[in-house]
């Protein structure tokens, strides 16, 4: 067999290949080092004195396992005088059972796979891929060097449990990648985060967020300097809110005539109205003939996304007062509501005309985390959790279908 080939497929090298076996369907290769060395003073003058076989497992070859069961000599130095057995730590770690390159694989399969998918196809201990694994994802977790470069972030939630159980994310705009993980959706969560961020030096210039007072409280606190942005998305799933406070609203009081065609109704108002179907206009048309409440506030849901087509900051906050007013001029209550809160927070809003950034890249991520907890049917602490969460960005994650 070629020696080309162990050092190609197996990270092999300076090695005498002595045969192969094939036994109960793996693939077992009887190597030992080419060359005698003390592994204390690197001396070529040693006697052998003993040797043991050492099985350590390596990548597969196709559909079968891949063993090397490595000769291990023992020598006598007549240099240093020691007695030692010889190192073979290009192959493997001391005391472990697989070797270097099994490690390497694992750690790109991760990307793509569950660790119980990996270690039902490699017949290791779920424990023993995570050891694997450890060490590997910990290299994910920014440092304070990659924190001092950071200039455009987003702030964002993701519920990981029922009962309210959410992580805050920060994600770089730029990378991509997650740079920071926190229990909870409260402004502890991000304070010792933009603290190291203020201590660090970094120059952050935009951070996107949603309306959430606790967030935008502990930036103002922490980073004045630097320009929140709404995301648009956010701004327009908060009137979503008020549409179906105003839908059960207006369910609670009408009569029953008027409840069956308000019944059913609640997706169709809240969906974006280029994804209607026909069935689904007309049944809206219905509704709207006998409840122009819902009808006007719907108008002003559909009037408000032309607010990111304007040209121009000035263009947008005429636009944005010139909505607010006609909002405050319906006199329904949860869109005058509403149309305080726009005008209140106005200069984040507008901030998107001079920096237009969204939380797109955050809810992207926020999709493969979901996904990562699903295929993986929850994980057994969130360390681990928090480790594959740092690295999500290089995964490929799709459910099979």
């Amino acid at each position: 067999m070629s020696v080309s080939i162990l050092y190609h497929c197996f990270g092999l090298v300076k090695l005498e290949y002595l045969k192969t076996e094939f036994y109960q369907g793996k693939v077992i290769f009887w190597i030992r080092l080419r060359d005698k060395i003390c592994s204390r003073c690197q001396s070529y003058q040693v006697i052998q004195k003993g040797k043991k076989y050492r099985m350590i497992q390596t990548v597969p070859v196709g559909l079968k396992l891949a063993f090397i069961n490595l000769e291990v000599r023992r020598f006598h130095c007549a240099d240093c005088g020691a007695i030692a057995q010889e190192s073979y730590d290009q192959i493997a770690a001391p005391k472990k059972h697989y070797s270097k390159k099994l490690v390497q694989f694992v750690c790109s399969l991760s990307h793509y796979m569950t660790v119980n998918d990996i270690a039902s196809y490699l017949e290791l201990h779920w424990n023993t891929i995570w050891e694997m694994l450890s060490s590997y994802l910990e290299k994910f977790v920014p440092t304070a060097r990659e924190l001092r470069k950071l200039r455009h972030i987003g702030i964002d939630e993701i519920a990981v449990r029922k009962g309210h159980h959410y992580l805050t994310l920060v994600v770089d705009h730029d990378s991509g990648r997650v740079v920071h993980i926190a229990e909870g959706r409260n402004a502890a969560s991000v304070r010792s985060f933009l603290k190291r961020l203020r201590r660090l030096k970094a120059p952050i210039e935009v951070i996107t967020t949603d309306m959430w007072a606790p967030y935008i409280s502990a930036i103002i606190a922490i980073l004045p300097s630097s320009h929140i942005v709404y995301d648009k998305y956010h701004i327009i799933a908060n009137l979503n809110k008020c549409i179906d406070e105003l839908r059960r609203k207006e369910y609670s009081l009408n009569s029953k005539l008027d409840r069956s065609i308000i019944k059913g109704t609640r997706f169709l108002l809240l969906k974006h109205p280029d994804k209607l179907n026909e069935n689904a206009r007309e049944k809206l048309k219905k509704l709207f003939r006998v409840n122009k409440s819902l009808a006007t506030c719907y108008q002003m849901k559909e009037m408000l996304y032309q607010l990111w087509r304007c040209q121009g900051i000035d263009n947008a906050e005429t636009f944005l007062i010139t909505w607010c007013k006609m909002a405050q001029e319906t006199a329904i209550q949860p869109l005058i509501k509403f149309a305080n809160l726009l005008l209140a927070h106005r200069t984040a809003v507008l901030n998107y005309f001079k920096y237009p950034f969204t939380n797109a890249r955050v809810e992207g991520l926020n999709n493969k985390i979901k996904t990562l907890k699903r295929q993986a049917y929850g994980f057994r602490n969130m360390t681990n959790f928090f480790l594959k969460i740092f690295s999500i960005h290089k995964s490929r994650y799709a459910l099979i279908g």
